[in-house]
């Protein structure tokens, strides 16, 4: 994820400032597992065994039947029909 969260696309398109606080970072990452309230998943290169992105679903409104769905891919990832096969997984996961 270090990488991807260093891409200059990635940071253009989520709006970061590329400068981080790597422990910080290291610290939230390993808090995904115990969150309640959203779904944060790795997107893994299964052929090379790297983790190339995420994909978050977070704010459902029960309501509304609603939810914010995030995907994000770095440079190792991308142009290869990733974040499809991602879309899909996350779609037959949900309904």
């Amino acid at each position: 994820m270090m990488e991807c969260l260093k891409d200059p696309e990635v940071l253009k398109f989520t709006g970061s400032s590329g400068v981080f606080d790597w422990d910080a970072i290291v610290e939230w990452y390993n808090t995904r597992n115990s969150q309640t309230d959203r779904l944060e998943l790795a997107i893994v290169d299964k052929n090379n065994n790297i983790t190339v992105g995420e994909v978050v679903l977070n704010e459902y409104n029960e309501d509304k039947h609603s939810m914010n769905f995030k995907i994000l891919i770095g440079p190792r990832g991308r142009n290869r029909g990733l974040g499809t096969e991602t879309t899909k997984l996350i779609i037959d996961y949900i309904f």
